[in-house]
């Protein structure tokens, strides 16, 4: 057991999950920057929900967490590029509209 947890199932079903989020968003980076500025919101929101059940998964043993944690702690950082990412395409439609 790399995660040390008592639920590989439910872990098993989330990685699993984690391939369709994936597609899509590697299918949304192809697209235009409208449709960028409206699904990045999402794309965002799931990353820091991510990271906030990371946290509160109390399932795993030391080094299990240590492992999540690592993981949620790059998450949080691509949510965070995201974000400043989204603040800048959306001052670039503002700017271009005028």
């Amino acid at each position: 057991m790399v995660l040390g947890t008592a639920h590989p199932g439910v872990v098993r079903v989330v990685g699993l999950g984690l391939i369709p989020f994936a597609i899509e968003v590697a299918l949304l980076s192809r697209r235009g920057t409208a449709s960028l500025v409206r699904r990045a919101p999402a794309v965002i929101a799931a990353d820091i929900a991510w990271v906030a059940a990371s946290v509160v998964a109390g399932w795993f043993d030391p080094a299990g967490a240590g492992l999540v944690g690592a993981a949620a702690t790059v998450v949080g950082g691509f949510a965070a590029a995201q974000w400043r990412y989204l603040a800048a395409l959306r001052g670039d439609l503002r700017t271009n509209r005028r």
